[in-house]
């Protein structure tokens, strides 16, 4: 069997492979069908809950649904210049979107999503963007048109409508390793800690040079998402691609300690067949395997954890509003001389549960408070140490630099006395707002559990009535993270210097006596430094706690009305349905069953996802095991 049999899969009747038979028409759509499945039904759930008034599920499902629908799976193509790279990613795209050519291009990271049309916007260091028209695109990416980046060129993204991306696929054609500019080999290893997946490209003319072997050292962290492409297969014959396979998988397995998975493809052909629609190409170019397994990885990886998540809440959200319409049907079943008693005393067992859910919300104010409480003794006691042990170390730092001139010493104490202020801030501050986060998203888990068994009670007595019961639903929030912090650092040279014009005393007095000055001016400073930028710290925690505690107030508020609020007009809508005659309440009774109906379906296309997702086994490009 040789490298290529070793690739394919099970042959049809035309001797086409059955995974390629998919390919060949675009791209495997396991994800995307599972992805369109999620997205499709959240909708529905969303639509379906808007019509029925129960405004928490309805803001829910749209949420999941953003969500998802705004997950990005990112993809770094890496390797040595020439090697394929940005005619690999064309082949993904069914596209000569990036320019390729015979010198090495490549010198800024392009990163290529989905977008309605194509479109490229260029990203510069001075903040600014710019688009760019596609037939210029090499003039802000290629080394020959942009040297050493000179245009200051941070990133280009390029827009493209092909099914590749429309997942949420974003692929990054990083600079090629190895060319004579060293920044385009800092630059591609930046992007890999970031990457949902990586491939690592060789070619048959020279597999695995010493750079390829350093960045092969690299990804020894990743190998759970890296895939190895030998690449240019067709410019040899069949057994000179075999040894080059067999080459490089073997080198990697020493390297690496691990067996891996080295597909061997033709970025040439696979690009022609897919712009020719030439199936015959495709299959010549052996991407098909290597494209089945990316998408698995991204799925499992990544895409994997967003569809489940999505769908675990799109099953949560269908139960919750299963159990607005069951109960909303229960009441239009019930007689009316029943119904008008049963409602008006679940709506006072509502209006008791919103009163006890204001005083939840008043607990929580009251532990915000001492909280903030808590800040201000962490900062005071903060300040003290702070002014004490940077005042100490500050002096010692005096002591060592007593021998230099007495300008030098001032200028060697703002410098040390700078770094050391923002140096012990930073690391106080992390810890601090570490702290504060751990007890506002305990406070959050607590409050939300509050909340969820409040709703909890009022749903059991809508059970007790009507026979129908839902679990609680709750979310918990964190710290924001943006800061507004900012130091502020005085000049120190004036404060350190004696009233007297120092250049003119300096010669006067006697040494000791002006670094005495010195000395105390520098304690005097010190302590007002850090008395400053504690206001600072303190400052920007506590906006940030105060917003964070507000979000989490009006959250509850917001979900716990909604909850019982749906429940009421539920309750309320029956009620009055029934009061208008048998004719309005079986058209009622049609309309929540349809519902009731249609909920059931979506909550099946939901269980049959995650039963695909379950079902699938989680694939690994290396394997662990020595060679």
């Amino acid at each position: 069997m040789n490298a290529f049999e070793g690739h394919t899969e099970a042959c049809t009747k035309d001797g086409r492979s059955e995974a390629y038979s998919k390919v060949s028409a675009g791209h495997s759509t396991t994800f995307a069908t599972a992805r369109d499945t999620v997205l499709t039904n959240l909708q529905r759930l969303a639509a379906l809950a808007g019509k029925a008034e129960v405004g928490v599920v309805a803001d829910l499902a749209k949420e999941a649904y953003l969500r998802l629908r705004d997950e990005r799976l990112h993809l770094a193509v890496m390797g040595q210049f020439k090697r394929g790279k940005s005619t690999l990613i064309n082949a993904l795209l069914g596209d000569n979107a990036l320019p390729t050519g015979i010198l090495p291009l490549t010198s800024v990271a392009t990163e290529v999503r989905f977008g309605p049309a194509v479109k490229a916007t260029a990203f510069f260091e001075d903040g600014r963007a710019e688009e760019v028209p596609i037939e210029e695109l090499a003039s802000f990416v290629t080394e020959k048109e942009n040297p050493r980046n000179v245009k200051g060129v941070r990133r280009v993204e390029l827009e493209h409508p092909s099914r590749f991306l429309r997942d949420g696929v974003v692929i990054t054609d990083t600079p090629g390793l190895g060319s004579v500019h060293a920044h385009n080999t800092l630059a591609a290893y930046d992007y890999l800690p970031r990457a949902d997946a990586a491939v690592v490209m060789t070619a048959v003319d020279s597999p695995l040079t010493e750079l390829e072997l350093d960045l092969v050292s690299q990804v020894r962290d990743y190998l759970d998402r890296t895939f190895f492409l030998v690449n240019k297969v067709d410019q040899v014959n069949p057994a000179e691609a075999e040894e080059a396979v067999d080459f490089v998988r073997s080198v990697l397995s020493d390297r690496l300690g691990v067996r891996v998975t080295v597909y061997p493809v033709s970025a040439k052909l696979a690009l022609e067949g897919r712009v020719m629609g030439d199936s015959g190409l495709l299959e010549d170019s052996h991407i098909g395997r290597f494209e089945a397994d990316l998408e698995r990885v991204l799925l499992h990886r990544k895409g994997g954890a967003a569809l489940s998540s999505a769908v675990k809440r799109g099953l949560r959200l269908a139960g919750e509003l299963g159990y607005h319409l069951d109960t909303e049907r229960a009441a239009l079943r019930t007689p009316l001389e029943d119904l008008d008693g049963v409602v008006q005393a679940l709506i006072e067992a509502l209006e008791r549960a919103r009163g006890q859910h204001r005083d939840i919300l008043h607990v929580l104010s009251g532990e915000v408070n001492l909280l903030i409480r808590s800040l201000d003794e962490a900062v005071d006691a903060f300040r003290d140490a702070e002014t004490r042990e940077l005042g100490d170390r500050s002096v010692r730092f005096l002591e060592e630099c007593r021998e230099l001139p007495v300008r030098r010493i001032i200028s060697e104490l703002e410098r040390f006395r700078s770094e050391a202020l923002v140096e012990d801030f930073e690391r106080w501050r992390e810890a601090e707002e570490a702290r504060l986060n751990t007890r506002l998203r305990e406070l959050a888990g607590r409050f939300e559990t509050e909340t969820a068994a409040l709703v909890r009670d009022v749903q059991s007595r809508v059970s007790d009535a009507f026979g129908v019961r839902l679990p609680p639903l709750a979310e918990s929030g964190g710290l924001a993270t943006e800061s507004r912090v900012w130091y502020l650092i005085g000049e120190i040279s004036t404060a350190f210097l004696p009233e007297l014009n120092l250049l003119t005393l300096s010669p006067l007095l006697p040494r000791s006596v002006t670094l005495g000055r010195v000395r105390k001016d520098l304690l005097r400073n010190v302590a007002e430094e850090v008395d400053r930028n504690c206001g600072r710290v303190r400052y920007d925690l506590l906006v940030r706690l105060e917003e964070t505690a507000r979000r989490l107030r009006a959250s509850l508020r917001d979900r716990f009305e909604k909850s019982v609020g749906a429940m009421e007009k539920s309750l309320r809508r029956a009620l009055a349905d029934r009061q208008e005659g048998q004719v309005t309440s079986e058209a009622a009774l049609a309309r929540v069953e349809d519902a009731l109906a249609e909920v059931g379906m979506v909550r099946r296309r939901l269980e049959a996802v995650a039963e695909r997702i379950a079902a699938r086994p989680a694939p690994a490009p290396a394997v662990p095991t020595r060679p």
